[in-house]
């Protein structure tokens, strides 16, 4: 009975330790591809190089002169600020809200010239890089967990 009991606890303890897992790993590479490939450059432009955040320093990258003048303008109406989509401030930005909170998100700011299925990629795409683990179902707009048990 005791050994039983033993089972139970450390099975318990295990699953307690598991994280979801939201998104495939096929989204994840092709939301890199589309923040590679995407015409209008929104992510990687504005949020810079790795999506590292822009904080208005002359030599982040890419150059703010070598975005489009409506990117240009919209950084500089923001201080030169962007936030980070990679890394402990978007973490602390994010961690407590849930996936279903970010997905609507980009869809509020990105409906016109991003697809739902290419939002869909690119969120799995900043998920992975904030440490999230791939899974077997894939992330939708109805997909509803806390971004911060995402990570272990």
């Amino acid at each position: 009975m005791l050994r039983l009991i033993m089972i139970v606890v450390v099975l318990v303890a295990q699953q307690s330790k598991e994280v979801p897992r939201v998104y495939t790993a096929e989204q994840a590479i092709a939301g890199q591809r589309e923040l590679q490939d995407n015409k209008f450059g929104a992510c990687a432009s504005c949020h810079a190089k790795g999506l590292s955040g822009r904080v208005g320093d002359k030599d982040e990258i890419p150059e703010l002169i070598s975005m489009s003048e409506d990117f240009q303008t919209s950084v500089r109406n923001n201080g030169g600020n962007v936030p980070q989509l990679a890394g402990p401030k978007f973490m602390t930005r994010w961690g407590a809200r849930s996936t279903k909170d970010f997905s609507l998100e980009l869809k509020n700011r990105f409906s016109g010239p991003l697809s739902e299925e290419s939002q869909l990629n690119i969120m799995a795409y900043i998920l992975q890089l904030n440490g999230a683990l791939p899974g077997p179902q894939p992330l939708t707009r109805s997909t509803d967990v806390e971004i911060g048990k995402l990570v272990k």
